[in-house]
């Protein structure tokens, strides 16, 4: 008789194997689809979150400032004359005009009484001193964009303030010998690269053709950084350096006064 001995378990182990690679690459690939669902399911939450726009009010801070002025003329031609003659002192012999009349202005300050202070020494050298203030209301808009657009038109904004106060430190420190109109220049290199980057968030979160008002601010902060940036090829000296600082100032305070007014009626 012949026996013939047939692998019966071989074949039933091998079977198995297969059927257990075929289980977890089908599982494999489901988990594979599973992560990539959640990941496109995040991705799209997180776009959402980006482009949801919403209202929101917003108020921009106005303006008070109290100029110090060395006399006040009939005419614009009388004023720049007697401005000049100050200039060399570290005033900044600004042109302002105020009822009719035009005056040289020498300097700005945050607090009244600090500027009738320096009306006073000036008067005390025989010069015709007086103290005028400046002011212009904050604006209150709503604007209709993500959050990501109305946080940086927000930091621009406050960008500007900034300088301003910046600059009329800078004056003080340059008065008082307490900073070298090197080190000066350095500062002003500063302010403009913060007004530069403002301005570059702005972009990046809003684009080219953002809002009207959104586009103005753009355009103020192009501005200040012109001005400011001026500032770092200034003359050596401390006075003189004062003076441009102090005329620089006072030019971003009118200048964001003009950016206010221009939206307030809108």
């Amino acid at each position: 008789m012949i026996r013939t001995s047939v692998p019966r378990e071989r074949a039933h182990t091998l079977t198995v194997l297969i059927a257990f690679a075929i289980t977890f690459l089908v599982l494999l690939g489901m988990l594979v689809s599973v992560c990539r669902a959640k990941a496109r399911e995040a991705e799209l939450e997180a776009a959402a979150r980006v482009s949801v726009r919403l209202t929101r009010s917003l108020t921009l801070s106005g303006g008070d400032s109290h100029l110090v002025y060395t006399g006040a003329y009939a005419t614009m031609a009388d004023a720049r004359l007697g401005a000049s003659r100050y200039a060399n002192r570290g005033a900044a012999g600004y042109l302002y005009e105020s009822d009719g009349a035009f005056l040289a202005v020498g300097s700005a300050y945050a607090d009244a009484s600090d500027a009738r202070a320096a009306a006073a020494r000036l008067r005390e050298q025989g010069i015709d001193a007086g103290v005028v203030s400046a002011r212009f209301s904050g604006l209150s808009v709503t604007m209709t964009a993500t959050d990501a657009q109305i946080d940086a038109f927000e930091r621009g904004y406050r960008a500007l303030t900034a300088c301003e106060d910046a600059l009329t430190d800078l004056a003080e420190r340059l008065d008082a010998d307490a900073l070298t109109p090197a080190n000066a220049k350095n500062e002003c290199a500063l302010a403009a690269y913060e007004l530069k980057t403002a301005r570059d968030d702005l972009t990046k979160a809003v684009g080219d053709h953002g809002e009207r008002l959104t586009r103005g601010l753009s355009d103020r902060l192009d501005a200040a950084r012109k001005t400011v940036s001026a500032l770092t090829g200034g003359p050596a000296d401390a006075r003189y350096f004062a003076s441009a600082v102090r005329t620089a100032r006072l030019e971003l305070f009118f200048a964001r006064e003009a950016f206010l007014s221009n939206f307030s009626g809108g």
